[in-house]
């Protein structure tokens, strides 16, 4: 490795998952979350960890098969000059994350918190289909 090769941030390949191109963002504006899923006998719960995100930022989006979570992270003010020797935590990126659940919900129903960097989502499973996109507001 070059000396030079230091003194530049890298971009890691981690970021590939991202809203369609019709959402018109940049590849390197979204990390994908982790995310468990867990499914009991009469509710599914998702868990999604959101670091470094304020609650006022997240939208969260659910019909009765799928979850949608859209995080924007706001820019760290930086004061002196300086070189990172190291950058994993991408600076300014949000997070986005669209995925199917194993049964169907009633997203009218769901409830989500917010807690220490996690997003907690308790949502009752449906008897019957509906598929109208319900936005969820956050405790």
């Amino acid at each position: 490795m070059k000396d030079e090769d230091w003194d530049k941030p890298k971009k890691f390949s981690w970021f590939s998952k991202k809203p369609s191109k019709e959402e018109e963002k940049e590849e390197d504006e979204f990390c994908c979350p982790d995310v468990d899923v867990i499914d009991s006998d009469d509710e599914t719960i998702i868990k999604i960890d959101l670091p470094g995100i304020r609650k006022e930022d997240i939208e969260l989006n659910l019909n009765s098969n799928s979850v949608e979570v859209t995080a924007d992270k706001q820019e760290e003010e930086e004061g002196e000059e300086y070189c990172y020797c190291l950058q994993e935590r991408p600076a300014g990126a949000g997070f986005y994350r669209k995925l199917a659940l194993p049964e169907e919900i009633i997203p009218e129903e769901a409830i989500a918190k917010f807690r220490h960097g996690t997003l907690v989502i308790h949502a009752p499973k449906a008897e019957e289909s509906e598929s109208d996109i319900i936005s969820v507001e956050i405790e």
